[in-house]
């Protein structure tokens, strides 16, 4: 080993955290935002309007430095959804419920370290996400969902903890508490 790595590897284990302490907790934001904007085409909308519905849609959600933000979309609407959410990391899947089956197979993936997250909120009233609120509300981990009115599932409704409905606006979705 070089004098440059050795020099390397003990500023390394001295400036890591030690194993012994807790994990770093942090909120994770799972967006449907075909769902959210109430239109499968996003392409229609200005972009004026996504930014705004995005940043909006963001503040309802409590997002902060730090949160963990995924938003999935189907192929179509991909740039649409960088647009409205250029911080975050965007999955793609199309197809019947694609968006759906990304952000649920995403949150499965956390779940098996639950212990990292602080809270969850789900934007998105489809009753795919059912057994998701479930399971995280299980574990103990507080969720929030978001979705509008006429978008929201029964059963949604039911299971979750916590509920901002959204309201129309002239393109994109508006909120409201």
């Amino acid at each position: 080993m070089t004098k440059h790595a050795h020099r390397q590897a003990k500023y390394a284990k001295k400036h890591l955290i030690p194993s012994g302490m807790p994990p770093v907790r942090t909120k994770r934001i799972y967006i449907d935002v075909e769902n959210d904007f109430g239109t499968s085409d996003l392409a229609t909308l200005e972009r004026d309007e996504l930014c705004q519905g995005g940043r909006e849609l963001l503040e309802d959600a409590g997002y902060s430095f730090g949160d963990q933000l995924h938003v999935a979309a189907s192929h179509y609407n991909v740039f649409a959804a960088q647009t409205a959410f250029p911080q975050a990391r965007v999955h793609v899947r199309s197809g019947i419920d694609g968006a759906d089956r990304a952000l649920v197979e995403l949150a499965e993936q956390d779940l098996a370290h639950s212990e990292r997250i602080s809270e969850v909120v789900i934007a998105s009233g489809d009753n795919y996400f059912v057994d998701t609120v479930r399971k995280f509300t299980d574990h103990h981990i507080p969720v929030t969902v978001i979705a509008h009115s006429r978008g929201l599932s029964h059963e949604l409704r039911l299971v979750a903890p916590t509920l901002v409905l959204l309201r129309q606006g002239f393109g994109a979705w508006r909120f409201a508490s």
